[in-house]
C-alpha cells in the first residue's frame, strides 16, 4: 500500500466544517485554518459530556503561522497562537490553574502547529500523542489571560514535535511549557 493510500488515523479533509476561523490571523490561506481548527475541534473537544470539553473550547485562537526561523537556517516552522483566561472551575485547592489543566492544554494545544505543517505541505500529520514533558514555572490565577504559543519544528515520517509555551499575557511571566511528541499510529491497530 502506498503512503497515499495507506489508512490513517484522522484525515483533516474528512471533518465538517466547525468553528469561526475569521478572528484567526496569521500568513496561511483559509482552507487551513479551517481544517486545523476542524482537527482541534475534533480531537478531544467535540464532546460535551467528554474530559477537558470545556476547557478546550475556552481557547480562542488568534494565529496561525508558518515561518521561516533564521536561527535554524531558514528551516520552516508552523506557529499557533491562542488565549484562555483561567476561570474557577479551572483552579485546584491552592487557588491556581491546575497543572493537569495546563498539561491538557499543552497536549491539545501543541498538535495544532503539527496539523498546519503537515496541511501546508499536503500531508496529513494527524496523530496520537506519544510523549508529553511539561515543566511548570510560576502558577497562574483566576481572572489571569494566559497565551499559548506552539510551535512544530520536526516532522518525520512517522514522529512529530511540537513545543508549547503557556505565558501571561499582560507581564510575559512564563506559566508552563512543555515538549509533545506525536506519532502516526501502525495502521494494523486501527
Amino acid at each position: 500500500m502506498s503512503s497515499s493510500q495507506r489508512k490513517v488515523w484522522l484525515d483533516p479533509a474528512s471533518l465538517a466544517d466547525e468553528g469561526d476561523i475569521s478572528e484567526i490571523g496569521g500568513n496561511l490561506p483559509d482552507h487551513i485554518k479551517q481544517q486545523s481548527l476542524n482537527v482541534y475541534l475534533n480531537m478531544g473537544v467535540s464532546t460535551p459530556s467528554r474530559f477537558g470539553y470545556k476547557l478546550g473550547r475556552s481557547v480562542k485562537w488568534i494565529e496561525y503561522s508558518i515561518h521561516k526561523n533564521p536561527e535554524r537556517n531558514g528551516r520552516a516552522e508552523a506557529i499557533t497562537l491562542g488565549e484562555i483566561v483561567v476561570t474557577e472551575d479551572m483552579l485546584n485547592g491552592a487557588d491556581t490553574f491546575h497543572g493537569a489543566c495546563l498539561a491538557y492544554l499543552i497536549d491539545i494545544c501543541g498538535n495544532g502547529p503539527v496539523v498546519i505543517f503537515g496541511l501546508d505541505r499536503g500531508l496529513i500529520t494527524t496523530g496520537i500523542s506519544q510523549s508529553l514533558n511539561v515543566t511548570f514555572h510560576s502558577p497562574a490565577h483566576l481572572g489571569d489571560c494566559l497565551r499559548i504559543k506552539s510551535t512544530c519544528f520536526g516532522v518525520g515520517k512517522r514522529i512529530r514535535t511540537a513545543k508549547c509555551e503557556i505565558y501571561e499575557k499582560e507581564s510575559g511571566r512564563m506559566i508552563c511549557s512543555g515538549l509533545l511528541t506525536t506519532m502516526e499510529p501502525d495502521a494494523s491497530r486501527l
